[in-house]
């Protein structure tokens, strides 16, 4: 999965592209994949905006036009949380696998997280703040 594209950089593709640059040359100048600075280019030609009011738009109204948002699926999530409920419990006992619990909720339900996923959130939800202190000591003793 792909990180968000910055605003600023979003900027700047559209401000390249309008001033005649080539879309390879604003991925080199940018960093950006080419792949990723065609797609916005695009983009940015579909929209009902020419490129000289893209580039005089603020940020926000570029967010609205240009990043698309995320859909959720509140239902599979809140059956991840229910199953991560009864998991959590059973963790105290020995034998306890992620692995055999991932299995279980997989038949469980209809369209299940991938097992990386399913730890990612587990971890997310039932995280242990790490804790650290200073230890004064003379050295060498």
């Amino acid at each position: 999965m792909s990180n968000r594209l910055n605003l600023m950089d979003l900027k700047q593709i559209i401000i390249g592209y309008a001033n005649g640059q080539s879309v390879r040359s604003i991925a080199s100048t940018t960093g950006i994949a080419r792949n990723t600075v065609s797609r916005y280019v695009k983009w940015a030609k579909e929209s009902s905006y020419t490129l000289d009011q893209l580039r005089g738009m603020e940020e926000a109204s570029l967010k609205q036009l240009f990043v698309v948002p995320k859909e959720a699926e509140p239902t599979r999530y809140e059956a991840l949380m229910g199953y991560f409920e009864k998991m959590h419990e059973a963790r105290k006992y020995p034998g306890f696998t992620f692995k055999h619990h991932y299995d279980e909720y997989e038949h469980m339900v209809d369209n299940p997280y991938g097992y990386t996923q399913f730890l990612n959130h587990y971890r997310a939800k039932y995280s242990v703040p790490k804790s650290s202190m200073k230890l004064s000591h003379n050295p060498g003793e």
